[in-house]
Parts: structure tokens; sequence; C-alpha cells
């Protein structure tokens, strides 16, 4: 499953070639019936990677379905790793060199969390959302390549959803601001 959700990261990520193949991989895996249920992919992610075209896949439009479908689906392992990974995906796609791409991609991720916060199909809750960002931050706090990245797609989700009522959300938020700051400079 780890496997699996790590590909769909990189059906997000910011380059191209690497996102429309990852695509078109994740669409192969998901009609392999058999791989599927084995990894207990969420039927609504299967539809929505059904319906993708290569347009969709090369330019990142894809990104905003993905997102949409992998935040909100109930929090259990394969919609865990695919929520983290798709956050992880948008992340590195925030902080790429294709402003296009990254205005794109926040813009998607803000209505994405909004979305899923407002309706909250899935019983998606504020702090599951936040927790999962706040986590894969700790885990890269260091990282010079996804510092800024990171402190981009807080300040846009902090700034345009209700997260920001979330005093636990926004105080961790600061912490994590504080770790990496100090851990590039």
């Amino acid at each position: 499953a780890r496997f699996f959700a790590k590909v769909v990261r990189l059906a997000l990520e910011r380059i191209g070639r690497v996102r429309s193949t990852a695509g078109r991989c994740v669409q192969r895996m998901v009609r392999n019936n058999r791989l599927a249920s084995l990894l207990q992919i969420p039927s609504a992610f299967v539809a929505a990677v059904a319906a993708l075209t290569d347009e969709e896949l090369v330019d990142g439009r894809a990104a905003a379905r993905l997102l949409h479908v992998c935040l909100g689906q109930p929090p259990n392992g394969t919609a865990n790793h695919l929520a983290s990974e798709a956050l992880l995906g948008a992340v590195y796609a925030i902080g790429g060199l294709d402003a296009q791409l990254e205005d794109f991609t926040t813009t998607q991720l803000v209505v994405c969390v909004s979305q899923v916060l407002r309706n909250n199909e899935a019983r998606v809750t504020e702090p599951q959302i936040g927790t999962s960002f706040l986590s894969l931050w700790r885990l890269h706090a260091k990282s010079g390549r996804l510092s800024g990245p990171f402190v981009q797609t807080a300040e846009a989700i902090l700034s345009h959803t209700d997260l920001i009522l979330d005093d636990v959300f926004v105080d961790a938020a600061v912490d994590v601001t504080l770790e990496t700051i100090q851990g590039s400079g």
C-alpha cells in the first residue's frame, strides 16, 4: 500500500513527465481488480483515477481530483497512506519552479481542504488533516529542499481554510516553523 501511495504522490508532483508516467501507472494499478482489492484501494479513488485523461495527468489538473479523493477518505491504512502522499506531492508541486503549477496546486489544495472540512463527507476532521500535514512537515523539517514549500503550503492552508481556527494546529504549525528555521539556518 505504501508503494502505491508513493506512486500517487509522483502523479501530483512538479515534473510533467514524471507526473504523467506515474499517473498512468496508478491507472493501470487500479484497473487490476486483484491488486485494488489486495491493497484495499477505496472505490471512490478507483473511480476518480479511471476518469482521468492523459491531458489532465500531464498538465497537473489531475491533482485536484486526486487530492480531493485522497483527503476525503475515512481514516484507515491505505487511505492514510494516500492522504499523506497526496499532501506531500502537493507540497513538492507548490515548491517547484513552475509558477503556474505552484499557483494551481495551491488553489486546488485550499479548495480541497475547505470542501472536505465543509462537507465532511467521510467524517474527516480538521485535526486529521492538520495532523497529517504537520507529521509530514516534522519529518521533513530539516530538509533545505522542502522547508520553503512547507512554509508556503502552511501559509496557504492557514490563510484560506478553517484550520486557522484550530488553536492546536496553529500552535503546532508555529512550533514546526521554528524547527524548520532552526534546522535550515
